[in-house]
């Protein structure tokens, strides 16, 4: 395969980077360039900063154009436009080749273009190196971040069983301290039945109390141990209705 083989007759076929400097390098001498055609006048006219943003497709779609791009190239070479401080950048470098296409610029085009190409795709792998990276370390957050929840809810699991089984306790040792304090009250007020101790107003008082919870105790037991009653027959259909 020869090195016009690689050629592209486009200005589009060349890589982006190439590309964005052939227009750089078209739009800073556009309005020196006889015969510009209409879409590349309104682009001249712009003021030099807005010219290749504003005008890259426009200068990019003439460039088909051989005899626009040789005239192009006539005023690149007397501006000695490409040949700054970036002049061995390999994208400045193709660029410059072919656009003005001096003599042997093709052994000049193609490995500038080969350079570019590595650069991109040097590029490209570092990119896709760093998005791997990206979502390498939001999987491991994520596994991290279920990680944390799953504790945080065994943790308040935990805490809801451990706070179910106090609420028991308390309940249980609230019936029980009922229940002592009922069978206490019970015995005093039937001892102090049965010794006849005489009292006084207060002491009367608490034995009232005593006697009260004696008697809710024994209606309380009464009402558990009583059987439920037995459901009524359904009537007997009647005679000779």
């Amino acid at each position: 395969m020869g090195s016009s083989d690689v050629v592209p007759a486009s200005p589009r076929g060349l890589p982006e980077a190439v590309g964005a400097k052939v227009v750089v390098l078209v739009a800073a001498v556009l309005p020196d360039v006889a015969q510009l055609p209409p879409s590349l006048r309104r682009v001249a006219a712009f003021a030099p900063g807005r010219r290749a943003r504003l005008g890259s497709n426009a200068v990019l779609d003439a460039l088909v154009d051989d005899g626009l791009r040789e005239r192009v190239a006539h005023v690149l070479v007397a501006r000695g436009a490409g040949e700054g401080s970036d002049a061995d950048d390999p994208a400045t470098v193709a660029a410059r080749a072919w656009l003005v296409r001096p003599e042997g610029w093709e052994d000049v085009l193609v490995p500038a273009l080969a350079q570019v190409h590595a650069r991109e795709e040097a590029e490209e792998s570092s990119a896709l190196d760093r998005a791997r990276a990206r979502t390498a370390a939001a999987e491991q957050a994520l596994v991290e971040a279920r990680a944390g929840a799953k504790v945080e809810a065994d943790a308040l699991r935990a805490e809801v069983s451990d706070l179910r089984r106090r609420l028991a306790e308390a309940r249980q040792e609230a019936r029980d301290t009922r229940a002592a304090q009922m069978r206490s009250a019970e015995a005093v007020a039937e001892g102090a039945r049965a010794a006849g101790v005489p009292v006084g107003p207060a002491a009367a008082a608490e034995r009232r109390r005593a006697d009260d919870l004696a008697a809710r105790l024994r209606d309380s037991r009464a009402e558990v141990a009583r059987p439920a009653p037995p459901r009524a027959a359904p009537p007997a259909p009647g005679r000779g209705g």
